[in-house]
């Protein structure tokens, strides 16, 4: 019977698993077997694997004609053909030194361990390239020998050592032991692909009394652009919620919860870097990709690890940052709750304004707002879409946006007419400014001038703001009654007739042309 039951399963995996075999083969330890399985791979992978089976009976070939879910295919496989004493699982892209087996099955029995880890090293492989690069994943300066509440306790240092299914090595019965663990159980009943081997890995580590990590790192594992933890899926993120629920429970087990909460915290935050950086660069419709964004953004585990100060947090915004961006850049962007959320992480003070899908188009239409907006610059941004409203040709976009950037002591806030924007440019910037005044005397030029005045109403009522800002009274009084002759043009009667009694509790109901409106009413009644 072999010592050591080896278990790898290949779905198309291609040049890269002759490395991965050759390592195994030509180990410095001899005494193993070899679960090889392909996995309905479409390339030449099975001809791969019959060829080195046909070579070298240690391998054990498996031939499954189509990929896809199989239930209990890694359980049930190595119950059937396994016959170690310990089990060793190896990706089919990554590969072993030749000594790998030789530093870790004496390291695991000379020591007792019910797991025995190893560092290792990780190889990227830019997309399209023939060659990467190489550099230590996890490494320790000296082995440590941990009891399962050490391990709970270490979790920091220890835990990522154990975050996958490789780099390891533990009795196989053992393994085949926690098939039925109710937790491992869940993982496969919630389908959480991504982490699935973080979390069988923690749930393993709950049947441990011995946990040892060695100091070398002779694991290589190669990671490039379509590699699975480079695909993003819908339950990514609800898998890395699972694994802190998980996390949390582990460490209240082991009893040492109280020392852990600043570190449930940033892992919390390390692990939505890590599905932030793959969401950003999945090809998703813009919607799509700002929902998932927000979802991140507003989750209260979220919030709550954003109020502490850890070293990913400045890093997590960022990856934030970029996917806005990009998605505001793309101009398909519709979904202003999900913008809004985001946004309200990286530009509170503006966020509020956006109200509709047509707002959105502007920051895709200019780079100049949109690194205003992101940059949290409210004043900038309001200032810039006041340049624009001179030449939008759907004012109502910037105009409306406008108003939700503007002060709550603004003037400008009461202009409901965005077209008010474009056609009295000047003097909303003045107003903008600061120069009320000198506004107030333009538009009482504008409307003594006798020719007609685009979007009256809105002016008028800006007008009467002002004038009673400044307490300037026979401007306000002039407001008034133009603001009245437009309503009786316009036949909205009882909107008139309130304008001329405000007046008339002012004392000027006297005036010749509020006679006029109350003459013309008369003559309207008869």
């Amino acid at each position: 019977m072999p010592k050591v039951t080896i278990y790898t399963q290949a779905y198309n995996p291609g040049e890269y698993l002759t490395q991965c075999v050759e390592s195994v083969l030509n180990q410095t330890y001899t005494d193993f077997e070899w679960i090889l399985i392909d996995h309905g791979s479409t390339d030449n992978t099975r001809e791969v694997i019959r060829s080195y089976a046909e070579r070298d009976k240690r391998i054990i070939p498996v031939y499954i004609d189509v990929n896809g879910s199989v239930p209990n295919l890694l359980y049930g496989t190595v119950r059937r053909e396994g016959t170690g004493k310990y089990f060793a699982y190896l990706d089919s892209d990554d590969w072993w030194d030749l000594d790998y087996l030789e530093r870790l099955v004496p390291f695991a029995e000379e020591n007792d361990l019910d797991l025995a880890l190893t560092g290792a090293v990780n190889y990227y492989q830019a997309p399209g390239s023939g060659y990467g690069v190489s550099r230590v994943l996890r490494k320790l300066d000296a082995p440590m020998i941990l009891t399962l509440e050490e391990f709970a306790r270490n979790y920091p240092v220890a835990g990522p050592y154990a975050g996958a299914l490789w780099a390891s090595l533990r009795p196989l019965d053992k393994f085949l032991e926690t098939e039925s663990d109710p937790k491992n159980m869940e993982i496969w009943i919630r389908g959480l692909n991504w982490r699935s081997d973080t979390l069988m890995m923690l749930n393993y580590a709950d049947h441990c009394r011995r946990i040892g990590i060695n100091e070398f790192a002779p694991y290589h594992y190669r990671q490039y652009g379509t590699s699975l933890s480079r695909r993003y899926s819908e339950n990514y993120f609800e898998s890395n919620l699972y694994f802190h629920q998980r996390l949390e429970e582990f460490f209240r087990c082991h009893g040492v919860l109280d020392v852990m909460e600043d570190y449930l915290r940033e892992r919390h935050l390390f692990e939505m870097l890590s599905t932030l950086d793959v969401l950003r660069h999945t090809p998703l419709p813009g919607d799509q990709k700002m929902r998932d964004c927000a979802k991140i953004v507003a989750h209260p585990l979220t919030m709550e690890a954003l109020t502490y100060d850890c070293p990913d947090r400045e890093k997590w915004c960022a990856y934030v940052w970029n996917i806005a961006s990009e998605v505001l850049r793309d101009g398909r962007l519709t979904d202003v709750e999900a913008a809004r959320t985001v946004l309200g992480l990286l530009a509170q003070d503006c966020a509020g304004a956006v109200t509709a899908p047509a707002q959105l188009e502007l920051f895709a239409e200019d780079e100049t707002l949109r690194g205003l907006l992101l940059r949290n610059d409210k004043e900038g941004l309001a200032r810039r879409l006041l340049e624009r409203t001179r030449t939008e040709e759907r004012p109502e976009r910037s105009g409306g946006l406008l108003r939700g950037l503007l002060p709550e002591d603004s003037p400008l806030r009461q202009v409901e007419d965005p077209r008010f924007f474009q056609d009295h440019n000047d003097i909303a910037r003045l107003v903008f400014n600061g120069g009320c005044l000198v506004a107030l005397d333009q538009m009482t030029g504008l409307l003594t001038a006798g020719g007609p005045v685009k979007s009256e109403e809105a002016l008028l009522r800006l007008y009467l703001t002002l004038a009673a800002l400044e307490n300037q009274v026979p401007a306000f009084l002039f407001g008034k009654l133009r603001l009245a002759e437009l309503y009786r043009r316009e036949n909205r009667r009882e909107e008139c007739r309130a304008l001329v009694a405000e007046l008339e509790e002012m004392g000027a109901g006297g005036l010749p042309e509020a006679a006029a409106l109350r003459e013309a009413w008369g003559e309207e009644t008869e």
